[in-house]
């Protein structure tokens, strides 16, 4: 049964009041809202300074001047594929919903909404997508939220345990190993399983005819639950978010090779994916400090040096960030303008 699309934000929506809204309480949640960004980027930045002090920042800088233009190469061009596979995410998932956008325009946007997330507290910014998809593919605002939030809160998730999953050896071995690894499997499908057992889909297919801004939040819950319920979108999306840590993993173990660093590809794939959890609370742009403490701290346990962890992470940042970055930026300058804008080529 189709699900008709509600639009979460008309063109012009009315402005009502809300019940118990007071200067006195908008004042507090601002206070509450600075206080706890104030923290955020004291801690993130405390990471980044400890991280400094205590690694030899030259000897790092020599390592990684060391490393091999076509490694570098080979890691920049592993972005594409990248890409590739968290476009084809997003793409599935809002197939599911009964909306399609054109693949390139999918890439563009990915791209913009990961670079807009860098640079956002708590990657806020990558909720810049679905206004694009609205605007470029006439996708109703409430399908793309639902999109972006499904994709964040499981993928968060997944990266979570793939991350601890990959760390596990270094706490259990043996059976307790084996036990880890099963919890951790459960774990990847446990929205499904949930979204089963309770039911999903129950109030998705209902047909949200009022106007009011309730009932629009309801039904968005309700495809929210029914995405969590549908199994063929739950393996597909497990196994693009395993298949885009291998790449990123991959990446980290190339850069590893390339400064004479052995790095087995189970700790380059913890380290990215915890770094991308970790990072994603960080205030400063790209995640800097916290996330490459993670890297850091992992490479280190795994028995590279100190200088030769923060080489990886530096090559990392130079050959994953920075290129993404810059790809980012150009897709939004791009996807940004109204429809009809761009100049015509002569």
């Amino acid at each position: 049964m189709s699900v008709p699309a509600v639009d979460l934000a008309p063109a012009a929506p009315a402005v009502l009041p809300v019940d118990g809204a007071s200067k006195g309480s908008r004042r507090r949640r601002v206070m509450v809202a600075r206080i706890t960004r104030v923290a955020s980027v004291v801690v993130s930045a405390g990471a980044l300074l400890i991280l400094l002090r205590r690694v030899d920042l030259p000897s790092a800088l020599r390592t990684a001047a060391a490393e091999p233009w076509p490694l570098l190469g080979a890691t920049v061009s592993l972005n594409a594929v990248a890409t590739w596979l968290r476009a084809g995410r997003s793409q599935i998932v809002l197939n599911t919903l009964g909306h399609r956008v054109n693949r390139v325009r999918m890439i563009g946007t990915q791209l913009a909404g990961q670079t807009l997330s860098w640079v956002s507290p708590v990657a806020a910014g990558d909720f810049v997508r679905p206004y694009l998809w609205r605007s470029r593919d006439g996708v109703p605002l409430t399908p793309g939220m639902v999109t972006v939030l499904y994709e964040r809160i499981v993928s968060f998730g997944q990266l979570a345990v793939v991350g601890s999953a990959c760390i596990a050896p270094f706490a259990f071995s043996g059976g307790l190993l084996a036990v880890a690894a099963a919890a951790g499997a459960c774990l990847l499908v446990a929205p499904w399983l949930l979204a089963r057992l309770i039911g999903a889909g129950a109030d998705a297919d209902q047909t949200a005819v009022s106007s009011g801004w309730r009932d629009r939040l309801v039904h968005a819950a309700g495809q929210l639950w029914r995405l969590a319920g549908d199994g063929r979108l739950s393996l597909r999306f497990t196994g693009l978010t395993i298949a885009v840590v291998t790449v990123s993993a991959l990446q980290i173990e190339l850069l590893a090779s390339g400064v004479g660093l052995a790095l087995p590809l189970w700790i380059a794939a913890a380290a990215f994916a915890l770094s991308q959890v970790i990072g994603s609370a960080s205030s400063l742009p790209f995640g800097i400090g916290p996330a490459d403490a993670v890297v850091v701290a992992l490479l280190v346990h795994a028995g590279i040096s100190p200088a030769g962890a923060l080489a990886i992470t530096l090559l990392s940042r130079l050959t994953v960030t920075v290129p993404l970055g810059l790809a980012g930026a150009l897709a939004y300058m791009r996807l940004g303008r109204p429809p009809g804008t761009e100049v015509a080529a002569p």
